[in-house]
C-alpha cells in the first residue's frame, strides 16, 4: 500500500527526523503538493479555486483560521486528489508522525476489505467512541465455519429471524480482527495519520468544503456520516514530541492569522500636493492609497466649522458597492495623516480587537461636547474598566468590513454635512458593530505628548505604539503635525525596518530573508549618493567602490535590527557557530565608467548578508560558481545569507548597463562552538 508524507520543503529538519525514525517501518514517498501557509497569499488561494469559512472560530483559542491551518488543509486536499488519481487506498502521514512497531499493513488491508474506507492510525477522541462492528456492507464469509453455516441455514429455513440475528452476531464477533482492537470514532481529532480509499477521498473532495476551508482536523470528523470510519483503539502511529520539531500550525500570535480578504487603503484628497506626507509614508511601508479625490472638486464644505466632510463618506460608499462583504476598507484623511507602521500590522491589530468597524478616538467631543457622556457609556460596554481620555469618535480614521460599512452607509449625509456628527449618530444607535480605538492602538489622533521611540511612535498615556498619526484640528495642530512628521521621518536617514523574520532555504547553505522594503532601498541609495564618499579600503585584496553605513549614520540601527531578527535565524541554521553581531556593513556601487565587476573571492566574514538595492541594470549579478547560484531573480530588498569564508566563493559579474547598488553585511564570530 502506498504511503504519502506531507512535508514542507523548508522543513528539512522534520524530513530528516521522519526518515531516521520511519525509514524501516514502511515504504513511502513525499507529496509534491504541500502548501506553506507562511507564503500563501489570499490571491493565490482564490486562483486555486479555494476560499475560507469566514465564520469559523477555534472553539478553544477563539481565533480565526491561521496561515498554517490553511496550508495544512490544502496539503491534505491534494493528497486526497492524489488518492483518487491513484485509484487505490493511500496512507497519509504528516511529517511529525512516528510509526510504531504495532503498525501492521496486513491488518489495515483486512479492514479495508471489510468495507471501511477511513481508518485512523493516529488520532485523539474529542467525543465518545463506540465499539466497532462490521459495516452494513460487509460480506460474511461462512465457508471456513461449516457449523455456523448450517446454523444460519437452519434459522433461515425455519423462518426464525431472532435465530438468524443471533447467528449473525456470533459471526460478527468472531470476524477477523475482533472489535476490541478497534473502535468506531465519534469525533476523531488530528489528521496525523490515516488511510483513505479512492471512494472516501472523492467524498472529501467536496466543492462546498473547497469554498469554505476549516482546519482539516475539524473537517474530517464533520464528514464521518458520509464515510465508513474505524480507528485503532491504541494508536499505531504517534505524534513526535513538539519539543523536537515545533509546529507550523500555531495560534499563539495575531500574526498567525490568515488574511483571507483583500485590504483597500482609501483616502480623499482633491489637492494631491497636500497628500505628500501620507503617500510618502505609505510608500515607506510598502503600500499605496487609492485616492478617491483625484481629479475631483471638493464640495464637502468647511470642516473646520463642522459643516463639511460628508463628501468623504459618500465617496467611500460608492467605492465599496462592488466589493465583497468580507473585504476590509481602511480610510484616513489625506492632508494631516502619516503612517507609522505597515498596513498588515494595522490589519492584525484590527482583527485582534474583534469589532467589524473600528474608528479612531480623540480627547475632545466635537462638534457637540454635550454628547461626551453618550460616547463614554457605549465605550464602557465594549471595553469595561476603560480609563483612557480618548473616548470620542473621530471619523477621519477608520477600518472595517465592507459588509458592515455598507449597512452603516445605507443612509448617507449630504456632501457638505458634518461626517463626524453624522457618524456619531450611527455609533449612538448601537445598530452596528462599531467600536472606538480608545487605546490609540491603531490610530493616534492629535496628541502633543506622543514621541518617537526607535522606529515607532509611542503614546505615554496608553503605552501603545500606534500605526498612524492624525494631526487633526486647527492651524496650531497642523503645525504640530508637520513637526511630528519631521521628528519621525527626519531628513538625515531612512528608518530601517525588517518586515518579517520568515526565511527560505534556497540552496546548499544559502538562506533568503526579508530585510528592506523597496522604499528603504531607494532611501539608502539616495543617502549614499548624497554622501558620495565611495572608495576602496587601503590594503583590500578585493577593492571596490564602497561607502560604510557608519559614514551614513545608519550603522547602529542596522546592527540593532540584524541582532534582533537575523541573528536568531543564523543561530538556528548554523548551530555550530557563535556570533557577536555585525562587524562591517557597506554599500558597493558599480558603474559603466568605473568599477564594473568584482573578482571571485571569499569574505572575511563568518556569515555574510547581501541585499540587492536596485534592479534597473543588466548584468552584474552576484554569482556562486560552486553552488551554481546567482541573485539575478532575487527581489530588491531581500537578503541572502551564506557562509562567507570558505565554502561559498562568489563574484559580481560584469555590469552591462545602468548602475548597480548592493548592501553587504559581515558578521563577527567564531567558526565552531564546543
Amino acid at each position: 500500500m502506498k504511503a504519502l508524507v506531507l512535508n514542507l520543503p523548508r522543513r528539512h529538519d522534520r524530513k530528516e527526523l521522519f526518515d531516521e525514525t520511519n525509514g524501516d517501518k514502511l515504504s513511502y514517498q513525499y507529496s509534491e503538493y504541500t502548501w506553506d501557509g507562511n507564503d500563501l497569499k489570499y490571491e493565490k488561494l482564490r486562483e486555486l479555486g479555494f476560499n475560507t469559512d469566514k465564520s469559523w472560530i477555534d472553539p478553544i483559542e477563539e481565533t480565526h483560521l491561521t496561515r498554517g491551518e490553511v496550508g495544512c488543509f490544502l496539503s491534505h486536499w491534494y493528497a486526497w486528489r492524489y488518492c483518487v488519481e491513484l485509484n487505490e487506498p493511500l496512507i497519509i502521514l504528516e511529517d511529525d508522525a512516528v510509526v510504531t512497531d504495532r503498525f501492521d499493513e496486513n491488518k489495515i488491508t483486512t479492514k479495508l476489505n471489510e468495507g471501511y474506507n477511513l481508518i485512523y492510525l493516529g488520532w485523539r477522541e474529542m467525543g465518545e467512541s463506540k465499539p466497532s462492528t462490521p459495516p452494513l456492507n460487509t460480506v460474511i464469509d461462512l465457508s471456513s465455519n461449516p457449523m455456523m453455516a448450517m446454523a444460519m441455514m437452519g434459522a433461515v429455513q425455519s423462518q426464525n429471524p431472532d435465530a438468524a440475528t443471533s447467528v449473525l452476531n456470533s459471526v460478527q464477533s468472531q470476524s477477523t480482527l475482533a472489535s476490541d482492537e478497534f473502535v468506531t470514532p465519534d469525533y476523531p481529532y488530528w489528521g496525523l495519520a490515516y488511510v483513505i480509499t479512492p471512494q472516501s477521498a472523492a467524498i472529501l473532495l467536496n466543492d462546498t468544503a473547497k469554498k469554505n476551508i476549516i482546519p482539516v482536523d475539524e473537517y474530517l470528523p464533520k464528514k464521518l456520516k458520509e464515510l465508513v470510519p474505524i480507528a485503532y483503539k491504541e494508536n499505531v502511529v504517534e505524534q513526535r514530541d513538539r519539543s523536537e520539531t515545533g509546529t507550523d500550525i500555531t495560534t499563539g500570535s495575531r500574526y498567525d492569522a490568515f488574511i483571507d480578504f483583500d485590504i483597500h487603503p482609501l483616502t480623499l484628497g482633491t489637492d494631491e500636493d497636500k497628500c505628500a506626507k501620507l503617500f510618502a509614508s505609505a510608500k515607506h511601508h510598502g503600500f499605496e492609497f487609492t485616492n478617491l479625490g483625484k481629479n475631483v472638486d471638493w464640495i464637502g464644505g468647511d470642516m473646520l466649522r463642522s459643516l463639511g466632510g460628508g463628501q468623504k463618506l459618500r465617496a467611500v460608499n460608492e467605492y465599496i458597492q462592488e466589493l465583497p462583504d468580507e473585504d476590509v476598507v481602511f480610510f484616513c484623511d489625506a492632508y494631516d495623516v502619516f503612517m507609522v507602521d505597515s498596513l498588515n500590522e494595522m490589519v492584525y491589530r484590527y482583527l485582534e480587537i474583534g469589532h467589524k468597524v473600528l474608528f479612531g478616538a480623540e480627547r475632545i467631543c466635537w462638534p457637540d461636547d454635550s454628547l461626551s457622556d453618550t460616547h463614554k457609556k457605549i465605550n464602557q460596554k465594549h471595553f469595561p474598566n476603560l480609563s483612557t481620555p480618548y473616548q470620542h469618535l473621530n471619523s477621519g480614521t477608520f477600518i472595517g468590513r465592507v459588509g458592515e460599512l455598507k449597512r452603516i452607509l445605507s443612509i448617507l449625509p449630504d456632501a457638505n454635512e458634518s461626517d463626524q456628527a453624522w457618524m456619531q449618530k450611527r455609533f449612538f444607535s448601537e445598530e452596528f458593530d462599531i467600536a472606538l480605538d480608545t487605546e490609540c492602538y491603531l490610530f493616534q489622533q492629535h496628541e502633543p505628548e506622543v514621541y518617537k521611540d526607535g522606529d515607532q511612535l509611542v503614546n505615554p498615556i496608553t503605552q501603545c505604539y500606534t500605526c498612524l498619526y492624525h494631526g487633526n484640528g486647527g492651524t496650531e495642530m497642523k503645525d504640530l503635525f508637520v513637526q511630528k512628521y519631521k521628528d519621525f521621518y527626519g531628513t538625515e536617514s531612512p528608518i530601517l525596518y525588517i518586515p518579517t523574520v520568515d526565511y527560505e532555504i534556497l540552496d546548499d547553505d544559502i538562506i533568503l530573508v526579508d530585510f528592506l522594503t523597496p522604499y528603504m532601498c531607494d532611501s539608502l541609495i539616495e543617502l549614499s549618493e548624497a554622501n558620495g564618499g565611495y572608495k576602496g579600503l587601503e590594503g583590500d585584496d578585493v577593492p571596490a567602490q564602497e561607502i560604510r553605513l557608519s559614514a551614513l549614520g545608519v550603522r547602529d540601527i542596522t546592527a540593532s535590527h540584524w541582532w534582533d531578527t537575523i541573528e536568531p535565524i543564523i543561530g538556528k541554521h548554523w548551530t555550530c557557530c557563535s556570533y557577536r553581531g555585525l562587524r562591517d556593513a557597506f554599500i558597493i556601487k558599480y558603474t559603466m565608467d568605473g568599477q564594473k565587476d568584482l573578482r571571485l573571492h571569499s569574505d572575511i566574514s563568518l556569515i555574510t548578508g547581501s541585499v540587492k538595492l536596485n534592479d534597473d541594470y543588466t548584468g552584474g549579478e552576484l554569482y556562486f560558481p560552486r553552488q551554481n547560484f546567482s541573485n539575478k531573480d532575487i527581489p530588491v530588498g531581500k537578503c541572502i545569507l551564506f557562509p562567507g569564508q570558505v565554502t561559498h566563493p562568489h563574484t559580481s559579474k560584469e555590469l552591462k548597463s545602468g548602475t548597480k547598488f548592493s548592501l553587504t553585511m559581515w558578521t563577527n564570530g567564531n567558526a565552531f562552538v564546543e
